[in-house]
């Protein structure tokens, strides 16, 4: 039925291949941090064995330079972590809100109006894994389904109502009382 109405194969991988490259605009965006984050580790494993060695050898220079070094670098890791991951939190969500937009308004307005095709996305969250080990996957479920085309009629003229709006002044009613 959908084949009859215009969807045929090809004509769907075109908007599969449309939906596919919204979501990759969005993600491609993401700055990488794990390079960074790799350097300050190397630097932490570094500064890590100097405290000793240094307390060791009785070089105290050393000592406190290994101190500063992994206290530094262990600071610098966590917050870089922290700024990726938002990251990539800011991309996905930029990326799933384009693809929504253009299946549930742009693919509607091309299918359905002109061919009586509906397209709608929906979320379906799936939960597996036990105890505290649980993990939540999101996958976002394309619907294409064959509705009656909508025929877009002119907007009739809107229905004029006429509202009479009384005021009362305070000071008439009590003149009017005496």
């Amino acid at each position: 039925l959908l084949m009859q109405k215009g969807l045929s194969p090809t004509v769907l991988r075109e908007e599969l291949e449309i939906i596919n490259a919204k979501s990759i605009d969005g993600i491609k965006d993401i700055r990488n941090y794990s390079k960074f984050t790799a350097i300050t580790c190397v630097f932490i494993l570094i500064g890590f064995p100097l405290f000793p060695i240094g307390l060791v050898s009785s070089q105290i220079g050393v000592a406190v330079c290994g101190i500063l070094m992994f206290a530094i670098c262990g600071f610098i890791t966590i917050i870089t972590c922290m700024v990726g991951s938002r990251s990539r939190l800011i991309a996905f969500n930029t990326s799933r809100s384009a693809v929504t937009q253009w299946v549930n308004v742009d693919l509607n307005e091309k299918w359905q109006y002109k061919y009586g095709v509906r397209w709608e996305i929906s979320d379906q969250r799936v939960t597996f894994g036990r105890g505290r080990s649980k993990q939540h996957l999101t996958y976002s479920n394309i619907l294409i389904k064959c509705v009656d085309p909508i025929q877009i009629e002119p907007d009739p003229q809107p229905i004029q109502e006429v509202i009479q709006v009384v005021y009362v002044d305070q000071n008439d009613q009590n003149n009017q009382n005496n």
